[in-house]
């Protein structure tokens, strides 16, 4: 193992976290982990500004779940069940928030949450946030028994890419959980075309403009939800708000078949994979265990 970088173990003194990270690869930013390599240009990347609004406002919910919810969701996906997660180590691949980071580590586990974002204070003694990039993550191979890659790698240059950089993290009998949008046919994909139109633009324009759109859509989309009856009449402003930020402000985003996605885990070593969420019209959620050498 490299030489500890002074700074590192200066600032942190937890065992678990130690044995797994490249301790020359961080460094400490403004009371958060940062890596020297691979976080890129920031104004290229939209999410920083998303999850801002959603710690300003307070929201205590993240595509309509709690964090309980999504705890309970995160068992489901993962297949695993609670009495298995106390003392397992976590990757929570584009964290976001950090609410269901935070949720796993008050589960028993030990977890870290990484986002190219997320400018997230470390956590506790069993809960800690890297701001790196998914293609080039400052940790060592197989280190975690469970990875969650939850609506975050379609967001990459190269999905495919950022999945084998995450896979090569799992440990033997590990699992990995990716949820992905999925292809859409007949007329959602040409809705779909339309609205990657406008987001390969929104997406480019300065921070202060995008959120000038968002917010003019956001007023727009909020009236047409107290019209019409559905899922938006149940959400408050600062909730569309934020679906309005996802939709319009990634620079990337792709959109895959399950038959490519299990392709995927194939190629990388894991087996019985099985799709666990199905009941989004958006995309679907797989996990795969990694075969024992």
């Amino acid at each position: 193992m490299n030489k500890t970088n002074p700074s590192f173990a200066a600032i942190v003194n937890l065992p678990w976290f130690d044995d797994i990270v490249q301790k020359e690869q961080l460094h400490a930013k403004d009371g958060h982990w940062v890596s020297v390599s691979g976080i890129g240009d920031r104004e290229s990347w939209s999410f920083s500004e998303e999850w801002s609004t959603h710690a300003e406002t307070g929201q205590q919910k993240t595509w309509d779940w709690t964090a309980d919810e999504r705890l309970q969701l995160f068992f489901k996906e993962t297949k695993t069940e609670p009495s298995q997660l106390p003392g397992k180590l976590v990757l929570d691949a584009g964290c976001g928030n950090g609410q269901l980071t935070r949720a796993i580590a008050s589960a028993g586990a030990y977890v870290v949450g990484i986002d190219k974002q997320a400018h997230l204070p470390n956590g506790d003694d069993r809960c800690q946030f890297v701001q790196c990039d998914f293609d080039d993550p400052p940790f060592w191979k197989e280190s975690f028994d469970i990875i969650i890659a939850n609506g975050s790698i379609h967001h990459t240059k190269n999905t495919f890419q950022s999945f084998q950089a995450l896979a090569s993290l799992v440990k033997q009998g590990g699992k990995i959980y990716v949820w992905v949008y999925k292809k859409q046919t007949g007329f959602k994909r040409i809705l779909t075309a339309a609205l990657d139109f406008f987001r390969f633009f929104i997406s480019r324009f300065p921070s202060r403009l995008q959120r000038f759109i968002v917010n003019r859509q956001t007023d727009f989309f909020y009236l047409l939800s107290r019209v019409r009856k559905g899922e938006n009449s149940k959400r408050s402003k600062e909730e569309i708000r934020i679906n309005i930020y996802d939709a319009f402000t990634p620079r990337y985003r792709h959109y895959h078949t399950r038959e490519e996605v299990a392709k995927w885990f194939k190629q990388c070593s894991f087996d019985r994979t099985e799709v666990t969420h199905d009941n989004n019209r958006y995309g679907f959620g797989m996990v795969g265990l990694k075969e024992r050498s």
